[in-house]
């Protein structure tokens, strides 16, 4: 979530997470996010979340690895035996080297809020001095931590400072970072705020951070649930997600909040799957789809789990309001655990998505002549509706990295994946195939070729629909003689997957280059299309580029198709 105002430092929660990147967010008021450390271990789940407001220029160092949440608990019990909750906002400062914020109080009023709606009991604390703040953290996690059963959040909203690669929480009577071991004596440094979360023995146990550094608020649903959902919540896990990526600032508009809050109402389509429950993973993919669509890039939400094994097989659960799961009967209960896949959606608007990863795809139809003419029938097939994305690619491989470009990301989680090579393009595709009704395949170069031609607007007056090389491009790279289109689609480097107005695929000529299913006649793999580097005339679908099977490059991605989606039938 987006909170805070003018600013301060970052705050480096590095003992608790290891490897994860932060950038610096700004706008009026400027938050950033602080580097993460490396050391402590925390018994607990853990997401983060990132934003709030600082004033000096953040620190730069958090790397995000998501994991994949594939294991998970098999019974189907209910999920928390309490739901607790202490959210917490700083306002007013005592000391003038802390500007007041304008948010917290009112941020945090409203978390507690649309925490009690989904089944929390949550207590707020406006304002606190130190002693008031780790005194109410203690009572907090030994009082309600003392059930291994139950849930517990904790959320914070004001300053956070960073230095010598510790974090501290800003309390109302703290002093001046310049006070030295007076600072260090009165703010709450995250080390002790482990300690702290150590004394519970809770199952889960999530941290929101909404200032200088990074947030989360995690949450679960007591109803009768689906056996994924069972599965996700009987392991323990840590995830995380930031508001924004090293080197940029964040905007004090209260987006991410709204956008955090909407989702658990079941306001937004976070939902992927459509079962009911809010996921951490899938709320992650949500909040940086939406909020790196809404930014352009310039602010990209990172999310994913701690990578260590006895943390990172389970997730996060929110019940949403819109719909109320009934308890499954013995019977289903016993053919739901021996099912390896939720049951798929229908189609929603001509698009169907795949349970697991939410992958849409949309049908693109045949192509068959008259019964007189000699030209074979090409059938319709269903394809992705973009490329398939960083987020869904690391649920295979979770370490994946699709590196940067001139210093500009392309590791967000909704842009294409890019630096795969075939053999990893096809792996994934088996990945999505195992124990699936469906089957996931890379296009042919027929198929691919016939959707460009039904639905790609490359040729026409803008580039919007693709992202080639066009003014947005220019501006960066106004040093290298190429060839600029005279459209500008707002995107400098590949742009990320979003909600289209229909169910058409996007991208196709552009963005990224495609890898297609069938070999060269010399036994090398093939790919079509663009990318966002490519000029216009060049976006050709008549070329195919040939490469070793190992092959890889920063603007090569893929998509798939699909046969035999349950659910899912095209007339």
């Amino acid at each position: 979530m987006l909170i805070g105002t003018a600013g301060l430092a970052t705050l480096n929660l590095s003992f608790m997470l290891p490897n994860l990147r932060t950038r610096p967010i700004m706008t009026p008021l400027r938050r950033s996010l602080g580097a993460f450390a490396r050391s402590l271990a925390l018994p607990l789940a853990l997401t983060l979340w990132s934003s709030a407001a600082c004033a000096q220029e953040p620190e730069r160092g958090l790397r995000v690895t998501p994991l994949p949440a594939s294991a998970m608990a098999s019974d189907s019990g209910p999920l928390y035996s309490d739901s607790q909750a202490l959210v917490i906002g700083v306002n007013r400062y005592n000391r003038s080297s802390w500007p007041n914020l304008t948010n917290a109080v009112a941020d945090a009023r409203e978390v507690a809020a649309a925490l009690r709606r989904v089944g929390f009991h949550a207590r707020l604390l406006a304002n606190p001095d130190l002693a008031q703040l780790e005194s109410a953290l203690k009572r907090f996690f030994i009082e309600h931590g003392d059930d291994p059963e139950a849930r517990l959040l904790i959320w914070f909203s004001g300053h956070g400072h960073s230095e010598q690669n510790e974090g501290f929480l800003i309390p109302a009577d703290a002093p001046s970072p310049e006070a030295g071991a007076q600072f260090r004596f009165n703010t709450l440094s995250l080390r002790r705020f482990g300690e702290l979360m150590r004394l519970a023995k809770a199952k889960h146990i999530l941290a929101v951070f909404d200032a200088c550094f990074a947030g989360s608020v995690f949450e679960s649903a007591r109803s009768a649930q689906p056996p994924a959902i069972s599965r996700a919540t009987g392991l323990p896990v840590r995830q995380f997600l930031t508001s924004g990526d090293a080197g940029q600032s964040v905007s004090d508009d209260g987006l991410f909040r709204r956008l955090f809050v909407d989702a658990l109402r079941g306001q937004r389509q976070a939902d992927f799957n459509q079962d009911g429950f809010l996921t951490g993973s899938e709320l992650g993919m949500f909040l940086s789809d939406r909020i790196s669509n809404y930014t352009h890039n310039s602010q990209t939400p990172r999310y994913g789990k701690l990578r260590d094994p006895d943390f990172d097989r389970g997730d996060f659960v929110f019940q949403l309001a819109a719909r109320k799961p009934e308890a499954p009967s013995a019977s289903q209960s016993n053919l739901a655990a021996a099912a390896s896949q939720p049951a798929p959606p229908p189609l929603v608007d001509g698009v169907w998505r795949e349970p697991r990863t939410g992958i849409p795809f949309v049908w693109i139809p045949g192509d068959c002549e008259p019964a007189a003419s000699a030209k074979p029938c090409a059938p319709g097939f269903w394809l992705s509706q973009f490329e398939i994305t960083n987020a869904q690619f690391r649920l295979f491989d979770a370490q994946h990295d699709s590196g940067a470009f001139e210093g500009l990301t392309l590791n967000t989680p909704q842009q294409p994946v890019v630096r795969v090579s075939h053999a990893q393009a096809q792996a994934f595709a088996q990945w999505l195939s195992a124990d699936a009704p469906a089957r996931f395949v890379l296009p042919s170069a027929q198929q691919w070729r016939r959707a460009a031609h039904q639905f790609d607007a490359a040729n026409g007056a803008d580039c919007t629909a693709t992202n080639l090389l066009d003014q947005s491009a220019r501006k960066h790279f106004s040093r290298f003689p190429w060839l600029f289109a005279p459209c500008a689609d707002g995107y400098v480097i590949s742009a990320p997957a979003m909600d289209a107005a229909n169910a058409t695929p996007r991208h196709l000529r552009g963005n990224v280059f495609e890898w297609i299913a069938e070999p060269s006649p010399a036994n090398k793999s093939q790919y079509l299309g663009g990318s966002w580097r490519t000029p216009r005339p060049s976006a050709r679908d008549d070329l195919l580029f040939r490469a070793d099977a190992q092959h890889s490059a920063d603007d090569l991605g893929f998509r798939l198709a699909a046969t035999h989606l349950p659910g899912a039938t095209h007339d």
